[in-house]
């Protein structure tokens, strides 16, 4: 019976290897020829082919909330997971106490707790369910004997992210850190990222302002984005249904503006965005080998919910 399935798959193909396979060539488009460009940076849209606004998928239909929202309106708890002998570096405990489905993205940052964290994975969590949330600690020195209410800080940059997503180690993300005090020679015995990210804060606003305007413009359904500044590949950041691309855009947004400042104006070669396209949506199999040595992949239901891969 199997087998017979199998041949059946094959032949005619099934439902379930049609859904696997939504952040592919087989449902998604780039659009090179529209690229948002202002100053040092370039956005290349990464469009559904077939599928309505809000796309067809499960996540599609869900009504959601982000984190920052939920955070300013109370409708979310977050506590440090505490064992006998203290708490968990890289894990925290989120309950949604909204009436809708709450997103997380990976690369936002909390401020408080017993340390300040970095959010390790994009997640939805149902409305009134706890879930555990995977994190990193951005401040290696710190570790307060009364815990602060946390609160949303911004979104990490690319750099960051980046350190975060290709290694998985909590060590790396404090070895970036540290670096950053020590080649700017900022004197400090806890390394909090955060007083380092406010700094970075005062980059050019005009990026912001106009990348904001020209997506809120737009009536397409964006899977998301490929990022790039003079003569490199930034990141691809893409998502299963263009309700999270909105939720995620102005923290995708601020962390590629905290890295293009130092840069000039975009000059990578189509043929070079292509080839890094190419790797990342051909099909499902290259997809997965691609991802896991250039960024991350998560899941919701066991599909594929958010894809973010950086150049070299």
């Amino acid at each position: 019976m199997i087998g017979l399935r199998l041949v059946v798959c094959v032949l005619l193909g099934c439902s379930t290897i049609h859904a696997s396979g939504q952040l592919t060539y087989q449902n998604l488009e780039v659009i090179y020829d529209s690229a948002w460009t202002f100053k040092n940076l370039s956005l290349i849209p990464v469009r559904f082919k077939d599928l309505p606004a809000e796309g067809t998928s499960l996540i599609a239909g869900l009504q959601t909330i982000s984190l920052p929202e939920a955070l300013m309106k109370n409708k979310v708890k977050i506590k440090e997971v505490l064992y006998e002998d203290g708490a968990d570096l890289n894990w925290l405990q989120i309950v949604n106490n909204s009436k809708q489905s709450l997103v997380i993205n990976s690369g936002d940052l909390l401020a408080g707790g017993k340390q300040d964290r970095l959010i390790g994975e994009t997640k939805i969590i149902a409305p009134g369910e706890s879930d555990y949330l995977k994190v990193f600690c951005i401040e290696k020195g710190r570790w307060d004997d009364k815990i602060k209410q946390f609160h949303h800080s911004g979104t990490a940059d690319v750099e960051v992210k980046k350190v975060m997503d290709v290694t998985g180690r909590q060590m790396e993300v404090w070895k970036e850190i540290e670096g950053r005090f020590g080649a700017g020679k900022i004197p400090s015995t806890t390394w909090p990222y955060l007083q380092l990210h406010k700094n970075y804060g005062m980059a050019d606003s005009s990026y912001i302002r106009y990348f904001t305007q020209k997506f809120k413009q737009s009536d397409s359904a964006y899977a998301g984005f490929l990022a790039v500044t003079g003569n490199q590949i930034i990141s691809c950041e893409l998502f299963a249904a263009s309700n999270l691309t909105r939720i995620a855009f102005p923290g995708m947004l601020g962390s590629l503006v905290l890295s293009v400042a130092k840069s000039s104006a975009p000059v990578v070669p189509l043929s070079a965005m292509k080839k890094f396209m190419d790797e990342l949506l051909r099909n499902e199999f290259t997809q997965k080998i691609f991802v896991a040595a250039h960024g991350q992949m998560h899941l919701y239901q066991g599909k594929v919910m958010h894809i973010i891969v950086y150049g070299s």
